[in-house]
């Protein structure tokens, strides 16, 4: 599977109601696609993390769990932006 699917498969389960917007602001905004990629490169540094139980990965889990929480609220914000969007385009 390909970087691009796994971006958009781990917002599509993440973001469930929003995989018509996720989909074409992928496809048409490189300023999202980015944020796409950043969270999902903390989704799996989060889950490489979680195998250990050192000091060090237990603050490494907490900096990409804080990270993820804003990466979420900046990517719901968009979607939620752009969905009203579409929605006035398709009217």
């Amino acid at each position: 599977m390909s970087i691009v699917q796994t971006d958009l498969l781990t917002l599509q389960n993440k973001f469930p109601d929003h995989k018509e917007t996720i989909n074409s602001q992928y496809a048409q905004s490189e300023t999202f696609k980015t944020i796409c990629e950043d969270y999902y490169k903390c989704v799996t540094a989060l889950q490489h993390y979680k195998k250990f139980e050192s000091q060090d990965a237990l603050q490494r889990r907490r900096e990409y769990e804080e990270l993820i929480q804003e990466l979420e609220k900046e990517i719901l914000q968009y979607l939620n932006k752009n969905q009203n969007s579409d929605e006035k385009g398709t009217e």
